[in-house]
């Protein structure tokens, strides 16, 4: 299998909130700068996901084995509702097998409850969180997986009203369980972009001068502007999974403590327009930031 390793530009952080330096007149006005700030980037960072995922999305679900053999796929409707200033938030997920079997879960949250200095979370997770992008993207993972415990992951991106996703599971031995694509759109699946093809691809390369700009989020919700760099060849670390329709994940085979990780998917758009997002922690295990960036070829 061919293998790849993403390298992750450091970035130094700065973030501001408005009226920080608003001079109080009482007492009780005075709020410490630390807690200004970390209510800026938890509201900033609710808001940043469902500003953008509000809606009905419909699709398919193809989950495969480390080996890349198909495990399951089926049909799918992921619908969010909200109230008017988005702070509570309604999730139904219905899904459709091929035998015929429906199923259907149904979640309630709100921006009191689970928009966390950590990300927001979900009901269905007491460990994993979001961090989300202005445009999208976005990633929902575990900021600090324990030992002998599951680490699941989905890196969200997102091209107008489609949405493409891709999941991860490691088990409690560290090692890679399955994979998964999730394509879907607001306009129905397959819709008149996706395929609907859902075995894994053919090895393929890009080709071309690629330069992407983009941000980075660290693990407390900060964020800094990425400076623009060129694509350049991968070194041989970590393993590829062609998904369906121009996907790309690389992920790590296995996950050990005292070995730093990343895993990154990128989705070719258009013949010159690709985005990527890649999750990277440390030789401890810690999320230390997600990155995104939008691609463009030059020639």
């Amino acid at each position: 299998m061919q293998r790849w390793f993403r390298r992750i530009a450091p970035g130094v952080v700065l973030c501001c909130a408005a009226g920080l330096h608003t001079v109080p007149t009482t007492a009780q006005d005075v709020v410490p700068q630390q807690a200004v700030l970390a209510v800026s980037r938890t509201d900033q960072n609710w808001h940043a996901f469902w500003d953008q995922h509000l809606g009905a999305w419909q699709g398919r679900w193809t989950r495969y084995s480390p080996s890349g053999d198909v495990i399951e796929t089926f049909q799918s409707t992921r619908a969010f509702t909200a109230d008017l200033p988005r702070t509570a938030i309604e999730q139904v997920n219905s899904y459709v097998f091929p035998d015929g079997r429906r199923v259907q879960k149904q979640w309630t949250y709100n921006r009191d409850d689970h928009s966390l200095a950590t990300g927001f979370a979900h009901p269905a997770s007491a460990t994993m969180r979001g961090l989300a992008f202005s445009n999208g993207a976005a990633a929902w993972l575990v900021p600090t997986p324990q030992p002998q415990s599951w680490m699941p992951f989905e890196l969200f991106l997102k091209q107008g009203d489609l949405r493409q996703s891709v999941g991860v599971v490691y088990g409690k031995d560290g090692r890679l369980v399955r994979t998964a694509s999730i394509r879907e759109g607001l306009a129905g699946f397959p819709g008149q972009f996706w395929s609907d093809r859902i075995g894994q691809e053919a090895a393929w390369s890009l080709e071309g001068d690629w330069v992407g700009k983009g941000e980075l989020m660290r693990a407390d919700l900060s964020r800094s502007p990425l400076p623009s760099t060129t694509w350049k060849p991968w070194e041989e670390s970590q393993a590829l999974h062609y998904l369906p329709d121009k996907t790309i994940l690389s992920c790590p085979d296995k996950i050990q403590a005292g070995q730093p990780f990343s895993l990154t998917v990128i989705w070719m758009i258009e013949d010159d327009l690709m985005q990527s997002i890649a999750a990277e922690y440390d030789q401890d295990l810690e999320l230390i930031g997600v990155t995104h960036r939008t691609w463009k070829r030059q020639s």
